[in-house]
């Protein structure tokens, strides 16, 4: 008997698109692969109008002001600008710069999120080695 017979579907959050399930910020494996290796069949959606769904007929303005100190406090990595003690996020050089390079520009028309536009999946099958 199959114990996960239901495959499980990763929609990541707010800026960010699929690829955020891939890998951290600092190249350690992430969520994808992690369930995987544990049998589970993975989907990875993305939202209308973001990574892979990210072709639209909707013209809409993307933001430029800096906004690195929202997404550091958000994400619970500590007080701008200084990590938490003990907080679980690569403290090497080039993680924050990755993490911050994650983030996608938000774009999608609040009234066509949930609705009629449809997103993007991957699918991801039960090995860990494909995707």
């Amino acid at each position: 008997m199959d114990p996960r017979p239901l495959p499980l579907l990763l929609w990541h959050g707010w800026w960010e698109d699929s690829s955020c399930w891939d890998t951290t910020p600092d190249g350690r494996e992430g969520f994808k692969t992690l369930l995987l290796r544990r049998g589970f069949p993975v989907y990875l959606l993305d939202q209308p109008r973001r990574g892979s769904a990210g072709k639209t007929t909707v013209a809409a303005p993307i933001p430029v002001a800096p906004n690195e100190q929202w997404f550091f406090n958000q994400f619970r990595l500590g007080e701008w600008p200084d990590l938490y003690d003990g907080v679980q996020f690569s403290r090497e050089p080039g993680a924050l710069e990755q993490f911050y390079r994650g983030m996608v520009p938000d774009t999608p028309d609040p009234s066509t999120v949930m609705s009629s536009s449809p997103g993007r999946a991957r699918h991801s099958t039960t090995s860990a080695r494909q995707s």
